[in-house]
């Protein structure tokens, strides 16, 4: 950037100096006659223009790479910000809105390396053009050094009006943008429920809204820039005026009055570039403004002071349930006890019930329902609510306490955390890109393991085809067998899966249920759902209802009709 305005600058001080080379020249040699002192002159100022195009040429290239790195590093500090394992990066806008902070508003804020650098270009052709009239004449010089404080004072106010209207027309665009992006995402919904032309109708407005304040920050901008030519052309005829009188007077020669009217002409330029400068400026900050709320976004999930680094096995237990309290640095569950083999038809029922074997009731300060999955076991989860527990597992709730082998989760760092147990949602949205891209790492036995060896087959390209915008080119069961084969491909610790298989027919999900234990043999598995088919794979099911916890096997729970009603 400093390189830029370095040589934007010179450009324009080397452009001030081609009126008075050309005055010069009338003086020394066009008058007196003089060949010589013209080949002198002529070359003189092509010399000068040779600096001035290269100064140019390589200023604006210095500035547009500037510009490109500076938007590219804040569109990484974005990305890296929502991404975050501690969440919050969305700062509470849509996903339009967001996609529109990360290239509008990024370019936006960026455009202050360009005003910086062409400013500096500004700067320097208005001293310098006031020293050029100064030397040539000191009345000139004065009748231009009173002008200026008026232009730039009239600058500095529609500046402010334009930050302001470019303010309005940033968030409104982003709102319309925010509001397409979520009637695109939902399209085939608002067509099953009819409500289309009542979405439709809800982004004519946003995106009529949008056109009113992008149309009044285009007024503002171009008044700005009318002004400034306005005023460039009064300067003009004023030292034109104020040069005439003193050259009538014989105070100055021709060739004094030429580059005195060449160099006022010459800052009409600047001066129209002080309105786009300001524009540029304005828009950056008006930008600035809502990349520094996403950027300076508290995090959703707060990390621990001192995390614990958790070396769990491979296939750990799972403890959910009772109060999330304070804990120390290695804090371990409190009711942790080796599990014993559950016996078939073992119910057991109220507050703080575990599987038999399970070693001593918690604590009283956490006595409330707990959920033990062992170690290395295909667990099922039916819950009248599930989203507490979900929210716990993906460390993205506080309401109920998560150990991981006995460590609780919220001790852990967000990233080891969600490194540790893997929540694959019910909605999931799959990536741009190909298949490949989508289930990475062992790709053939998760892709088997979900039943999506076929939707492979019968796609153009196999793996390698490219998906449209999140998946929207598969059926339903076609993404969710996807995104259930990606879930399996992370290899996690712990892997949470909530609702896999809705989309699915029952022999599909027939498959998937029979695959899945050998699939994650090894490891421990979740299963949040009330598919019958999935739990009875399932080597216990927790039933949460009520405020109790039952535990034991499908089969023994369809004992229980509140069970039953829930699975059916």
């Amino acid at each position: 950037m400093a390189l830029a305005a370095a040589l934007l600058g010179s450009h324009q001080g080397f452009e001030a100096l081609v009126p008075v080379v050309v005055g010069a020249a009338i003086d020394d040699a066009v008058a007196p006659g003089d060949g010589g002192a013209l080949l002198l002159w002529v070359g003189l100022l092509a010399g000068l223009f040779v600096l001035l195009s290269t100064a140019y040429r390589e200023g604006a290239r210095a500035e547009e790479r500037a510009r490109e790195t500076a938007a590219h590093g804040l569109r990484m500090r974005v990305l890296r910000r929502v991404v975050d394992p501690r969440g919050g990066g969305e700062a509470g806008l849509m996903p339009g809105q967001l996609l529109s902070v990360t290239t509008a508003d990024v370019d936006a804020s960026a455009g202050v390396i360009a005003g910086i650098g062409y400013g500096a270009g500004v700067v320097v052709a208005l001293v310098a053009g006031t020293v050029v009239l100064l030397v040539t004449s000191v009345t000139l010089g004065l009748t231009v050094l009173v002008g200026l404080p008026v232009i730039v004072w009239a600058g500095g106010r529609l500046g402010a009006l334009l930050s302001r209207r470019a303010a309005g027309q940033q968030a409104e665009a982003a709102d319309a943008s925010g509001v397409a992006a979520d009637l695109v995402t939902g399209l085939r919904v608002l067509q099953g429920i009819g409500a289309a032309e009542t979405a439709a109708e809800r982004y004519r407005a946003a995106s009529r809204s949008s056109l009113r304040a992008t149309l009044a920050a285009a007024r503002a901008e171009i008044a700005l820039g009318a002004v400034a030519v306005l005023v460039g052309g009064l300067a003009v005829a004023g030292v034109a005026f104020v040069g005439g009188r003193l050259a009538l007077d014989g105070e100055l020669s021709l060739g004094e009055l030429i580059a005195a009217a060449g160099v006022t002409q010459f800052l009409v330029g600047p001066l129209s570039r002080l309105a786009w400068v300001g524009g540029l400026l304005a828009r950056a900050r008006a930008s600035s403004a809502r990349l520094a709320e996403v950027l300076s976004a508290p995090p959703a999930v707060p990390a621990p002071a001192e995390p614990v680094a958790l070396r769990c096995s491979a296939a750990p237990t799972v403890a959910i349930g009772g109060a999330q309290t304070p804990w120390e640095p290695g804090a371990r569950d409190p009711g942790r006890a080796e599990p014993a083999s559950p016996q078939e038809g073992d119910v057991p029922r109220g507050p703080g019930s575990r599987a038999p074997g399970r070693g001593a009731t918690p604590d009283a300060d956490d006595a409330a329902p707990r959920v033990h999955v062992p170690a290395g076991s295909l667990f099922g989860v039916v819950a009248d609510d599930p989203a507490p527990l979900l929210a716990a597992l993906a460390r993205e709730g506080q309401d109920l306490a998560v150990f991981v082998d006995g460590v609780a989760l919220a001790a852990l760092d967000p990233a080891a955390a969600r490194a540790t147990v893997v929540v694959a949602p019910h909605e999931a949205t799959l990536l741009s890109g190909t298949v490949r891209d989508n289930v990475p790492g062992g790709a053939d036995t998760a892709l088997a393991a979900a039943a999506a060896t076929d939707v492979i087959a019968a796609l153009p390209d196999g793996l390698d085809t490219e998906l449209t915008d999140a998946g929207s080119s598969l059926s339903g069961g076609q993404r969710q067998r996807i995104a259930l084969a990606r879930a399996l491909a992370t290899d996690a610790p712990v892997l949470v899966l909530h609702d896999p298989t809705t989309a699915l027919d029952a022999a599909t999900e027939a498959r998937v249920a029979a695959a899945l234990r050998d699939a994650r043999r090894g490891a421990t598995t979740i299963l949040v759902t009330t598919s019958p088919l999935l739990l009875a794979a399932c080597d216990q099911v927790a039933h949460i209802t009520g405020g109790t916890v039952t535990t034991a096997s499908h089969a023994a729970l369809l004992e229980d009709e509140a069970y039953r009603e829930a699975v059916a």
